[in-house]
Order: C-alpha cells, then structure tokens, then sequence
C-alpha cells in the first residue's frame, strides 16, 4: 500500500515539474479580472483564493474561477502564485467549503468559457497560463491585471 502511494506521488511530481518547466520564458501567467475592477493587490488575489478574504476592495463578493486542478495553468498558478501544489490549494478549498465560511470557484473546462464568464460578470477573477505572442492580444480584449514570469 505505501508503495503504491510512493509510485502515485512519483508519478504527480514528475507531471507538476514537466508542467513548471512549461512556464519557461515562453509562458506567462496572467490574473484576469472583469472590467468592473480597476485595480486589486496581489495579496488580495491570493487572499480570496485562499479563502482568507470573501469581498473584493469594491465591498462585493468575488467571484473565484478556476479550471481543472490537473491542468497545466491551475499547476502552474499554484506553483507560481502560491508555492503550493493544487493538491493543497484544494485542501484549503474544501475545509472552508465545508465548514460554510465559503463557496468552491466556478470551475471550467476550458479558458474560452472562463473567458466568456469573465467578461461578462462583475467581480470575476482568473488565471491563465499564455504564450508569451498571445499577451498583446488577451490585454486587449481583456482585463489583465497581473502577468507573472
């Protein structure tokens, strides 16, 4: 049995660390957020997915998106923005998910739907791991608040 689990962590560490070397210089993580929002700290994005804190610094509760933890952009926005791996991002998720203190982030199975929900919400947040060329292009069409890497 603990073998198994050995081979398991093995195998999850090598796809995080193929997925961390995906983030090379090519790659940027990107924070969106819809238009209604002008400006909001990093620290405040960390807080609200950490569920540390529940309203955004307009006084609104905010609107958490994410996609599915074994994709290449929740490893590396865990990696990247928390030193964390999903696993652990989702352990805080679910504890305070249970205990009532907050709701789990709309998950998506694709960007261009987490795209579309946030322009079209107010108080939406996400994340994004992008080709260093697309950057232009998303900072046009959307609101990019923060480029990380």
């Amino acid at each position: 049995m603990k073998f198994k689990k050995l081979i398991i962590y093995m195998i999850f560490n090598i796809l995080c660390s193929y997925a961390g070397s995906a983030l090379a210089d090519e790659k940027k993580l990107i924070i969106l957020a819809s238009d209604n929002i002008e400006s909001i700290s990093l620290d405040t994005i960390s807080n609200l997915y950490a569920f540390r804190q529940k309203l955004m610094p307009n006084s609104q509760r905010a609107q958490l998106t994410s996609l599915p933890l074994n994709s290449a952009d929740t490893i590396g926005f865990t990696q990247k923005f928390f030193n964390y791996y999903p696993y652990q991002l989702k352990r805080i998720w679910d504890q305070a998910i249970f205990s009532g203190k907050a709701r789990r982030p709309k998950q998506f199975d694709n960007t261009d739907d987490l795209l579309d929900f946030i322009k079209s919400n107010n108080n939406a947040i996400g994340y994004l791991i992008i080709e260093k060329s697309e950057l232009r292009q998303l900072e046009e069409a959307y609101n990019v608040i923060a480029i990380i890497g």
